[in-house]
Protein backbone atom coordinates (compact mmCIF):
# COMPACT_ATOMS: atom_id res chain seq x y z
CA UNK A 1 0.00 0.00 0.00
CA UNK A 2 1.57 3.31 -1.00
CA UNK A 3 0.56 6.32 1.32
CA UNK A 4 0.99 9.86 -0.14
CA UNK A 5 2.60 12.78 2.04
CA UNK A 6 -0.51 14.96 1.34
CA UNK A 7 -3.08 12.22 2.53
CA UNK A 8 -2.03 12.71 6.01
CA UNK A 9 -1.88 16.35 6.50
CA UNK A 10 -5.82 16.38 7.47
CA UNK A 11 -7.98 13.98 9.12
CA UNK A 12 -10.15 11.55 7.21
CA UNK A 13 -12.89 9.39 8.65
CA UNK A 14 -13.95 11.43 11.58
CA UNK A 15 -10.68 10.26 13.37
CA UNK A 16 -11.38 11.87 16.55
CA UNK A 17 -8.12 10.66 18.47
CA UNK A 18 -4.84 12.79 18.25
CA UNK A 19 -2.79 10.03 19.66
CA UNK A 20 -3.95 7.45 16.62
CA UNK A 21 -3.84 10.80 14.02
CA UNK A 22 -0.05 11.66 15.53
CA UNK A 23 0.81 7.90 15.19
CA UNK A 24 -0.48 7.26 11.64
CA UNK A 25 1.31 10.27 10.54
CA UNK A 26 4.96 9.15 12.30
CA UNK A 27 4.45 5.66 10.09
CA UNK A 28 3.95 7.15 7.32
CA UNK A 29 6.88 9.28 7.60
CA UNK A 30 8.56 6.28 8.56
CA UNK A 31 7.60 4.63 5.27
CA UNK A 32 8.15 7.21 3.37
CA UNK A 33 11.56 7.71 4.18
CA UNK A 34 13.04 4.48 5.68
CA UNK A 35 16.75 5.59 7.08
CA UNK A 36 18.49 2.13 6.83
CA UNK A 37 21.12 3.27 9.27
CA UNK A 38 17.84 3.54 11.98
CA UNK A 39 16.38 0.15 13.15
CA UNK A 40 12.71 -0.59 11.77
CA UNK A 41 10.29 1.02 13.74
CA UNK A 42 7.17 0.55 11.26
CA UNK A 43 5.77 -2.37 13.68
CA UNK A 44 6.15 -0.16 16.87
CA UNK A 45 4.10 2.58 15.38
CA UNK A 46 1.80 0.00 13.95
CA UNK A 47 1.42 -1.73 17.66
CA UNK A 48 0.80 1.37 18.91
CA UNK A 49 -1.85 2.74 16.42
CA UNK A 50 -3.34 -0.70 17.32
CA UNK A 51 -3.52 -0.49 21.08
CA UNK A 52 -5.27 3.30 20.51
CA UNK A 53 -7.72 1.82 18.27
CA UNK A 54 -8.77 -1.18 20.39
CA UNK A 55 -8.55 0.77 24.25
CA UNK A 56 -11.24 2.77 25.48
CA UNK A 57 -13.29 4.79 22.51
CA UNK A 58 -12.64 8.33 21.53
CA UNK A 59 -16.08 9.04 20.87
CA UNK A 60 -17.00 11.10 17.69
CA UNK A 61 -19.80 13.50 18.46
CA UNK A 62 -23.04 13.42 15.46
CA UNK A 63 -23.86 15.85 13.17
CA UNK A 64 -23.62 19.65 14.25
CA UNK A 65 -21.29 18.88 17.11
CA UNK A 66 -24.00 17.18 19.02
CA UNK A 67 -23.51 13.85 20.85
CA UNK A 68 -24.18 10.61 18.65
CA UNK A 69 -28.33 9.50 19.81
CA UNK A 70 -26.46 6.39 22.64
CA UNK A 71 -24.14 8.85 24.10
CA UNK A 72 -27.41 11.35 25.06
CA UNK A 73 -29.00 7.60 25.37
CA UNK A 74 -26.36 6.70 27.98
CA UNK A 75 -26.36 9.98 29.59
CA UNK A 76 -30.30 10.83 30.06
CA UNK A 77 -30.73 7.17 31.27
CA UNK A 78 -28.07 7.39 34.31
CA UNK A 79 -29.28 10.89 35.14
CA UNK A 80 -32.82 9.67 35.12
CA UNK A 81 -31.43 6.87 37.31
CA UNK A 82 -30.16 9.00 39.77
CA UNK A 83 -33.41 11.34 40.07
CA UNK A 84 -32.74 13.43 42.16
CA UNK A 85 -29.31 13.88 42.58
CA UNK A 86 -27.52 16.37 41.12
CA UNK A 87 -24.76 14.48 38.88
CA UNK A 88 -21.14 16.24 38.52
CA UNK A 89 -20.56 17.05 34.84
CA UNK A 90 -16.96 14.66 35.24
CA UNK A 91 -19.21 11.89 36.07
CA UNK A 92 -21.34 12.27 32.88
CA UNK A 93 -18.77 12.67 30.28
CA UNK A 94 -17.11 9.96 31.74
CA UNK A 95 -20.07 7.60 30.88
CA UNK A 96 -18.95 8.79 27.26
CA UNK A 97 -15.10 9.12 27.22
CA UNK A 98 -15.14 12.75 26.81
CA UNK A 99 -13.63 15.62 28.46
CA UNK A 100 -15.88 17.59 30.37
CA UNK A 101 -15.62 20.73 28.14
CA UNK A 102 -16.27 18.66 24.98
CA UNK A 103 -19.37 16.94 26.68
CA UNK A 104 -20.30 19.95 28.16
CA UNK A 105 -20.38 22.01 24.18
CA UNK A 106 -22.00 18.33 22.79
CA UNK A 107 -24.45 18.02 24.97
CA UNK A 108 -25.55 21.12 24.83
CA UNK A 109 -25.75 21.56 21.24
CA UNK A 110 -28.16 17.58 21.26
CA UNK A 111 -30.64 19.11 23.55
CA UNK A 112 -30.69 23.11 23.30
CA UNK A 113 -29.26 23.32 27.77
CA UNK A 114 -26.41 22.52 29.51
CA UNK A 115 -26.66 19.22 31.82
CA UNK A 116 -26.64 21.27 35.13
CA UNK A 117 -30.09 23.33 33.45
CA UNK A 118 -31.33 19.81 31.67
CA UNK A 119 -31.24 18.37 35.12
CA UNK A 120 -32.68 21.29 36.74
CA UNK A 121 -35.75 21.38 34.36
CA UNK A 122 -35.92 17.66 34.91
CA UNK A 123 -36.63 18.66 38.77
CA UNK A 124 -38.91 21.45 38.14
CA UNK A 125 -41.22 18.72 35.48
CA UNK A 126 -41.15 16.24 38.27
CA UNK A 127 -42.37 18.82 40.68
CA UNK A 128 -45.30 19.88 38.59
CA UNK A 129 -45.89 16.71 38.24
CA UNK A 130 -46.21 16.10 41.52
CA UNK A 131 -48.08 19.29 42.33
CA UNK A 132 -50.56 18.60 39.42
CA UNK A 133 -51.41 14.58 40.45
CA UNK A 134 -51.17 14.53 44.13
CA UNK A 135 -51.73 16.76 47.47
CA UNK A 136 -48.46 16.05 48.97
CA UNK A 137 -47.11 18.97 50.55
CA UNK A 138 -44.55 21.97 48.88
CA UNK A 139 -41.88 20.62 51.57
CA UNK A 140 -42.13 16.53 50.30
CA UNK A 141 -42.14 17.75 46.76
CA UNK A 142 -39.12 19.83 46.94
CA UNK A 143 -37.17 16.99 49.46
CA UNK A 144 -38.76 14.33 46.20
CA UNK A 145 -37.26 16.60 43.54
CA UNK A 146 -34.06 17.28 45.21
CA UNK A 147 -34.28 20.69 46.44
CA UNK A 148 -32.99 22.27 49.28
CA UNK A 149 -36.17 23.46 51.00
CA UNK A 150 -39.37 24.57 50.12
CA UNK A 151 -38.04 28.21 49.66
CA UNK A 152 -36.01 26.52 46.68
CA UNK A 153 -37.91 24.64 45.03
CA UNK A 154 -40.58 27.94 45.05
CA UNK A 155 -37.69 29.95 43.91
CA UNK A 156 -36.27 28.16 41.33
CA UNK A 157 -39.77 26.65 40.25
CA UNK A 158 -40.82 30.48 39.80
CA UNK A 159 -38.34 31.41 37.81
CA UNK A 160 -38.94 28.75 35.29
CA UNK A 161 -42.63 28.41 34.90
CA UNK A 162 -43.43 31.78 35.63
CA UNK A 163 -45.76 31.45 38.95
CA UNK A 164 -45.31 29.85 42.45
CA UNK A 165 -46.00 26.06 42.88
CA UNK A 166 -48.86 27.40 44.55
CA UNK A 167 -49.90 28.85 42.15
CA UNK A 168 -49.64 27.07 39.30
CA UNK A 169 -51.33 23.85 41.50
CA UNK A 170 -54.46 26.14 41.85
CA UNK A 171 -54.94 27.11 38.54
CA UNK A 172 -54.57 23.03 37.14
CA UNK A 173 -57.03 22.11 40.09
CA UNK A 174 -60.08 24.35 38.32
Amino acid sequence: MQIEPHQTDTPRARLANDKVWSLVQLLSEAIEHPDPSLPPHDGCHIAAVTAQVLAAPHCVTGPGGGLAPWQLRRVIDHMEAQFPQRIELATLAARINLSQAHFSRAFKASTGMAPYQWQLNARIQRGQTMLSGSDATLADIAHATGFADPVHFGRMFRKHVGVSPGAWRSERKR
